[in-house]
């Protein structure tokens, strides 16, 4: 169950990332300051799904 809700998280994370994305291709950061806080929150989300990843990993291994 709690593999799932990762995934499900992970997915989520990755899906909000694009919209953020999405957004600075199309010019919605009028200052520089706002592309320097997407970018953080890119990242953010980018460190955040990679430990999901590490934590689906520590658990598939515990599995075994």
């Amino acid at each position: 169950m709690m593999d799932e809700t990762l995934k499900v998280l992970a997915s989520q994370l990755g899906e909000e990332e694009q919209r953020i994305k999405d957004d600075m291709a199309q010019g919605r950061a009028e200052e520089y300051a706002q592309y320097m806080h997407a970018c953080g929150i890119i990242r953010g989300f980018q460190i955040t799904q990679g430990l999901i990843a590490s934590m689906m990993r520590n658990m598939e291994e515990d599995d075994e």
